[in-house]
């Protein structure tokens, strides 16, 4: 698919947020899978240590529960075009206690953060890797979350997460939405389902990163 930049006039010059984002220092990015060339990869890759655990010089350095997000592995990202450009990606986190409840399960604000980063996320790499306004994320007007959660998550269990976006207002740089599910990994076993999106608070913040041409593929 084309995923040329979106114009813009020469006027236009870059927002704080998109410099301050554009400055971040690379975290371990050689690892991951996928269809996106590295550096893609590697400018996805900071951007969501940043958001989830303050990498690279953000403004509060310990947001709730960085430490976690830090010991999230990415492990494959993709973009695809079935009529509709999008993305999806693989994370996997082992649970620990500090992620858990009195008796042992994984509390449902964890499963709730670790859903809301990973859906906003690959919303984030989307716009990255095509051009379109992926900085905005950082405010949002809205960032609503439909929880489902089917089993328990359990210390020493090694959760997989799997996010993909069902739906991205481009044109008007408005609403857009993710899809995500946690497995346990070793068996399948789905923990929890859940969609999480948001409509970007500033309209005209630029995407970070290079765009270029990508292959097809599918979730």
């Amino acid at each position: 698919m084309s995923t040329s930049a979106l114009p813009s006039s020469k006027s236009d010059s870059p927002s704080p947020l998109a410099k301050l984002l554009a400055g971040i220092p690379d975290v371990p990015a050689s690892h991951i899978l996928g269809n996106l060339p590295q550096a893609q990869k590697q400018q996805a890759a900071n951007l969501f240590y940043f958001f989830i655990a303050g990498h690279g010089g953000a403004p509060n350095a310990s947001p709730f529960a960085g430490e976690i997000g830090m010991r999230i592995k990415i492990v494959e990202m993709n973009v695809f075009d079935d009529g509709e450009a999008g993305a999806w990606q693989v994370m996997e986190l082992e649970v620990t206690p500090d992620m858990c409840n009195a008796f042992g399960t994984m509390h449902g604000a964890c499963g709730a953060f670790l859903l809301g980063h990973a859906g906003m996320g690959t919303i984030v790499l989307l716009g990255n890797a095509t051009g379109f306004d992926s900085a905005s994320l950082a405010s949002t007007a809205q960032n609503l979350q439909n929880l489902h959660w089917h089993t328990t998550a359990n210390v020493g269990e090694t959760l997989t997460i799997r996010a993909r976006t069902v739906f991205v207002d481009r044109k008007n740089r408005g609403t857009r939405l993710a899809s995500c599910e946690i497995r346990e990994k070793d068996s399948g076993r789905l923990i929890l389902t859940g969609t999480v999106g948001g409509v970007p608070s500033m309209s005209k913040a630029k995407h970070v990163g290079p765009s270029t041409n990508a292959p097809t593929s599918k979730l």
